[in-house]
């Protein structure tokens, strides 16, 4: 069983957007929640890839929360984890959201979601299930991601 001492993690090969969405309407440009979730699947990929990007999507003042932890992570350490996970081998190779809810508030959007997911690294197959909020901005041009809070199920 892989263990993880990452934050967050687990983005859709296929978002699904089900549940219901409260006041999800068009802000401005690509706003729509389309766009809110394809955010959110790239923002997942990039961190088990470690790819550069995820620096441009999480702000210099990013908040990650866990289930356990008894401290919260900053960008700094939420870098130094995607690309722990990722020397390490894990790769994320299955991820549905079976239940989202979003609100939107003017510019911030607000995801709660259950989430299952499949990684698979050293230690062999994983699947890890839970509950995660997660808030992004809009900024005029694209979705940033400033926080998510992550709870697991247990064993």
């Amino acid at each position: 069983m892989l263990t993880l001492s990452l934050t967050w993690m687990l983005v859709s090969t296929a978002v699904s957007p089900a549940g219901p969405a409260l006041g999800v309407e068009r802000l401005a440009d690509d706003t729509s929640l389309a766009s809110l979730y394809a955010a959110r699947e790239k923002a997942w990929r990039d961190y088990f890839a470690n790819s550069p990007d995820l620096a441009r999507t999480l702000p210099a003042d990013f908040v990650g929360i866990e289930a356990g932890d008894s401290l919260w992570d900053d960008l700094a350490e939420t870098l130094a984890a995607a690309k722990a996970s990722a020397s390490r081998g894990i790769r994320l190779t299955a991820l549905r959201f079976p239940r989202n809810r979003v609100e939107r508030y003017g510019n911030v959007a607000v995801i709660h979601s259950r989430y299952e997911a499949e990684l698979e690294g050293p230690d062999g197959r994983n699947t890890i299930k839970g509950h995660i909020t997660e808030v992004f901005v809009w900024d005029g041009g694209r979705w940033i991601h400033p926080s998510w809070h992550m709870d697991f199920d247990g064993p």
